[in-house]
Order: C-alpha cells, then sequence, then structure tokens
C-alpha cells in the first residue's frame, strides 16, 4: 500500500529508529505546495498523529477501491461470459426467426396450454435462454444489495482503532528501557505494513468470493426454473401431433402431402435448448474441479 503514512515514518526514523517528536519544518510555506498538502492529509488530526487512526483510514479508502475495481471485473467477464453463451445460441434463434417454426411453437405451447401441460409463458422462457444479456443486470442487482459499507471495512481493519503507536509522545521512554527503544524500531511499521497488506488483500477476496456466490446462486435458480419450463420429452406429441394417416392429396410430396413445418423443427428446438442446459451445467461442474 503506497499510503502517505509510510512516508511519514520513513521521513521521521533516525538511524533505524522512529523518535518520540518529530520537529515541525521551521518554513512550512516555503515546501512545495503538493508536498506541504501530502504531508497535512498524512498527519490528519492532532489527537490521530502517531495512532492508528490514519492508518485505518487509509485501510479503508485502499479497501474499498480494490473492491469497485473488482466488481468492475467481475462485470466484464460477465459480459464476456454472456456474449459467448449468445454466440452459442445463435443456430436456435435462427431457427425461431423462420416465421412458420416460430408459429408452429406458438400453436403448440397453446396445445399444452389446453393440456393444462403449459403454455404460451414456456415462449419467454425460450426467448430468456436464447439471449442472456439479463444476466448483467442480475449481477447489478445482486451487487447493489451488497453494498459495501465503511462499517464492514471497518470490521476487517487488523489493528486496534485509536491505538497510540510506540513512538506516540504519550508514550512512556525511560532512560535504558530497552524494550521500549526496540518497540520504536522501523521493523515494527515494516510488521505494521505486511499486516495491514494481508487483511486488505484477504477483505478484497472474501468480499468478491461472496459477490460470486451471491451472483451463482441466483443464476442457478433462473436456469432451474427455466429447465422446469422446458416441455419435459414426450411432451413434444402433445404440441406437435402427427397428421392423419392418409391425409394430404398425391403428388411430388407423396400421399401425405406437403411435409408439415411444425414438427421436426420445434423437436430440433427443444433438442438444441436442452442441449445447450446440459453444455452449461457441464462446464460449471468442470470449471469447479
Amino acid at each position: 500500500a503506497g499510503w502517505q503514512e509510510w512516508w511519514r515514518i520513513a521521513q521521521q526514523a533516525r538511524d533505524g529508529y522512529v523518535p518520540q517528536h518529530v520537529p515541525e519544518p521551521e518554513d512550512p510555506d516555503g515546501m512545495i505546495p503538493e508536498l506541504a498538502e501530502d504531508l497535512d492529509d498524512a498527519d490528519g488530526s492532532a489527537e490521530d498523529r502517531d495512532t492508528t487512526e490514519p492508518f485505518r483510514r487509509a485501510y479503508r479508502t485502499t479497501v474499498s477501491q480494490a473492491v469497485v475495481a473488482g466488481r468492475a471485473s467481475l462485470r466484464r467477464a460477465v459480459e464476456e461470459w454472456t456474449a459467448r453463451r449468445d454466440e452459442q445460441g445463435q443456430p436456435v434463434r435462427l431457427l425461431l426467426a423462420d416465421p412458420a417454426v416460430s408459429e408452429a411453437l406458438d400453436n403448440g405451447l397453446e396445445r399444452l396450454r389446453a393440456a393444462r401441460a403449459g403454455g404460451p409463458s414456456q415462449r419467454k422462457v425460450f426467448d430468456m435462454l436464447l439471449r442472456l444479456d439479463w444476466a448483467v443486470t442480475r449481477l447489478d442487482s445482486v451487487l447493489k444489495r451488497r453494498e459495501l459499507l465503511a462499517e464492514d471495512v471497518d470490521a476487517t481493519f487488523p489493528l486496534r482503532p485509536g491505538q497510540a503507536l510506540p513512538w506516540h509522545e504519550a508514550i512512556p521512554d525511560p532512560p535504558g528501557e530497552a524494550f521500549q527503544h526496540e518497540a520504536r524500531h522501523q521493523s515494527y511499521a515494516a510488521r505494521m505494513r505486511r499486516e495491514l497488506a494481508l487483511a486488505a488483500a484477504d477483505a478484497v477476496a472474501a468480499t468478491l468470493i461472496d459477490d460470486l456466490h451471491a451472483f451463482r446462486t441466483a443464476m442457478a435458480s433462473e436456469f432451474r426454473r427455466a429447465l422446469n419450463h422446458i416441455p419435459e420429452q414426450g411432451r413434444e406429441l402433445l404440441m406437435f401431433p402427427p397428421a392423419p394417416t392418409g391425409s394430404g392429396s398425391q403428388g411430388e410430396d407423396g400421399p401425405t402431402g406437403p411435409p408439415s413445418a411444425e414438427s421436426p423443427a420445434p423437436t430440433s428446438l427443444r433438442s438444441s435448448l436442452r442441449g445447450l442446459l446440459r453444455q452449461w451445467r457441464a462446464e460449471d461442474a468442470q470449471s469447479r474441479l
């Protein structure tokens, strides 16, 4: 973490140790303006100086920004995933674009409704499975419900809030006290920096993992509901009953007349949709190995 607090401690150190009292610049107005502002920001209030409070604020900012960046990456990944899935569904969308197939499917679903085995609402399920851009909206909804609050970040802060650091002016420094002297060594700041960096990484990772789990749960629920609305095997006979034997006229198309646009295409549609779901489920299982 490139925080100003670390720079300030390094500037305070003398011969590897951080003294209690830091001399103020004799002419702060003569400093480079940007540097003077950085020093003011790092110092914070007089009460917070040489305590863990400036680190807590910097930690909160770092974790919050990292989570925002991570969620943006997650959203891009979902967009890429939906683009790949939509490409896989393109053949089925082209099939449905045929007016004859679309009309046959609507008629078949209406027959399911009459038989109380389904209904036209299933057409919406087909459309939902064939274009998954709604998954990005669902992710946004999941993340909105999981807004990262300042108190959530503060709960992962590994240091005691407001604790005085070893070089705080209120910490006693008896002459010849070796323990207190060693506590002011720069290695103390190095250990603190490592602890804060590890805690921040853990907090960000835990938040993003929970985001992924919540999103996966929401998507799995949608796909299970969609799968339950795809007509089961054998229902195609209800949707597209075979033409009566001997119907149609003799001619180049044979004794049963022209081939029906109803039966083959919608059956292929059902098989294609189930195939897509099986493929996605297999890929999901493989990714978790």
